[in-house]
């Protein structure tokens, strides 16, 4: 009998889970593999003492073999190494990340790399939440995983999501989980597309603004695809530090992520990673930010500057 309405639950869902953090989405990803199983990781992968490394913690926890892949300058990834990487056929699992909401500009053609070498790929949005908002940016939909960050984009204390992009793929368990917050129907009160379009318009505003500073230089540029997390730069002359604190003195609160490197990263192999993680800073241009405030950040890093410049 043909039915007057859809009665298949299973037609065209989707395999999302809400997580009560990325870390959590990104560790039962992990536990899909074999335990023989090597996985790829970037080389730069912060760890903090208080939260500990989001990247990092869940490969050790899970006890699988690792390595790191190389990473330009600008966090970019060179399509020429990462094949010479690959091609080994040592590797199970790589993780691809957006870092700073800024989508990897060459993700199709790695993906498709990946493919070619029979490696699963995870792609790491936690700092890109564009879910349901692909007219903005196509990071997300191109590996066998996507894991999403909620509480860096929305006002929420906690909060992830992983999305299973291709069902051939082993699904996790997620039985596990248990949400200590009601984050779907949380999620279903925003709209993400003026989020979206108000960080894009901060960093644009904050960019036009940061022209000619002299002690400082941003990491990236904003360009399609891009849903900024924040505006990094790169603090130079040695100061990052010294200018971090100073600015928190003077009431503006901000991150230096990745601003240590885990361990294995700390080796003349990554020495340019190092210098990233040890100028990296990171201006806020969320939705919470107006242009008064980004008016604020901007005189306070050339007052910053002239001062430890003394």
């Amino acid at each position: 009998m043909i039915a007057k309405t859809a009665v298949d639950k299973t037609s065209f869902l989707k395999k999302i889970q809400l997580t009560n953090s990325a870390r959590e989405g990104w560790e039962l990803i992990l536990r899909t593999l074999d335990s023989k199983a090597k996985v790829l990781l970037p080389s730069y992968i912060g760890v903090t003492d208080r939260e500990g490394s989001g990247i990092y913690d869940p490969v050790t926890t899970v006890g699988l073999e690792h390595d790191f892949y190389l990473l330009n300058e600008d966090l970019s990834i060179s399509i020429e190494l990462l094949e010479q990487t690959l091609k080994t056929g040592d590797y199970k699992l790589i993780l691809l990340v957006h870092y700073f909401g800024f989508r990897i500009q060459n993700i199709d053609k790695i993906t498709k790399l990946c493919k070619k070498y029979n490696v699963i790929t995870v792609e790491d949005c936690a700092h890109l939440y564009n879910y349901n908002l692909y007219n903005y940016s196509d990071a997300g939909t191109h590996g066998d995983f996507t894991f999403y960050s909620l509480h860096k984009y929305f006002p929420f204390e906690n909060g992830g999501m992983y999305v299973q992009n291709n069902s051939a793929v082993q699904a996790p368990d997620s039985s596990t989980i248990k949400l200590s917050s009601e984050l779907s129907s949380e999620l279903m009160k925003y709209d993400i597309a003026a989020i979206a379009n108000k960080r894009r318009t901060n960093f644009e505003t904050l960019d036009k603004m940061m022209q000619g500073i002299v002690g400082v230089r941003p990491l990236k540029k904003m360009g399609e695809g891009d849903i900024p997390h924040n505006y990094p730069i790169v603090v130079e002359n040695g100061l990052r530090e010294k200018l971090y604190f100073w600015l928190i003195e003077k009431d503006l609160t901000l991150i230096a992520l990745y601003y240590r490197l885990i361990n294995p990263l700390q080796t003349e192999e990554y020495k340019s990673m190092q210098f990233l993680s040890s100028s990296i800073l990171n201006l806020p241009i969320h939705q919470d930010i107006t242009k008064k405030d980004i008016q604020f950040i901007v005189d306070l890093l050339k007052e910053g500057l002239i001062a430890l410049k003394k």
